[in-house]
């Protein structure tokens, strides 16, 4: 982690830069109930016999770090940015099955307002691809256009079917980082988050994303399916947020946004594999 804010990094590749190819993996990887258990209820998914769709991600962790902190990975891990993650279950996993988790990079992406590339993660049980996900990440130029990259994002939104508000607490972030072992300092107090320009600590992406995916599963647990998020403001600690969800076939549309219901912390679509 040491290596990956350390001073010799780059907020962005040079002109003739480009990513190089890394990868890493972990064998017999599990989730643990402990862990497992308190993660359901930051998120709060309901018990049952497998993991939140969610929770690969969160065991893909310590591989997604250690790639970024590879002594080859030139760019500094904490000016990075979560703009977008996609999920494929391809079925739902046991709470107690053994995992290969394999993580990669891809090259860079020149966009409007940086340098993306993205982290893709693969996860197995036995020879089984049973996960897998594509996590999208921008290196901000200064001075470049940051919204024109998400214009593309906006759409016309389906019938609403539910909207309820929640509240989300200054703790969150500190409880999060705890399970996640994501400790940035920007989700973790007010003081340390001015360190990069927040006025207030702001919520975790993923654990936004994890809070709405419960909300859906609560109500109709998640099989296969694929989830595309896209992550747009950020939710300041302590917020009310206001989830809404919409269907168009057998697509779901779910949005999180601020408390007056109009600006969008998050953008996402849910569709099964078989539509």
């Amino acid at each position: 982690m040491l290596r990956g804010v350390s001073a010799n990094r780059k907020p962005h590749l040079d002109e003739s830069e480009s990513l190089p190819s890394l990868r890493t993996e972990a064998e017999r990887v599990t989730a643990g109930r402990y862990r497992l258990n308190r993660y359901r209820r930051a998120c709060r998914f309901k018990a049952r016999d497998y993991m939140p769709v969610t929770f690969p991600q969160i065991l893909a962790m310590p591989l997604h770090t250690a790639l970024v902190a590879h002594p080859d990975f030139p760019l500094q891990l904490l000016g990075l940015i979560h703009l977008r993650n996609d999920i494929i279950q391809h079925r739902q996993i046991g709470a107690d099955e053994v995992l290969r988790i394999e993580v990669r990079n891809t090259a860079h992406r020149d966009v409007d307002a940086g340098q993306e590339f993205d982290l893709c993660t693969d996860v197995y049980v036995q020879d089984e691809l049973v996960w897998e996900s594509t996590t999208t990440v921008l290196a901000r130029i200064r001075g470049r256009n940051k919204k024109a990259d998400r214009q593309a994002e906006q759409e016309v939104e389906p019938e609403e079917t539910r909207r309820e508000s929640w509240q989300v607490r200054s703790y969150y972030g500190r409880r999060y980082a705890r399970i996640s072992r994501d400790f940035n300092p920007i989700h973790l107090a007010s003081i340390t988050s001015r360190w990069f320009g927040f006025k207030r600590p702001i919520a975790h992406g993923m654990w936004s994303l994890a809070r709405c995916l419960a909300a859906v599963d609560a109500l109709e647990p998640i099989t296969a399916i694929k989830i595309e998020a896209r992550f747009m403001l950020p939710i300041f600690l302590p917020a009310w947020v206001t989830f809404v969800t919409g269907e168009n076939g057998n697509r779901k549309r779910f949005r999180l946004l601020d408390a007056s219901g109009r600006r969008p912390h998050i953008l996402g679509w849910i569709t099964p594999l078989d539509s």
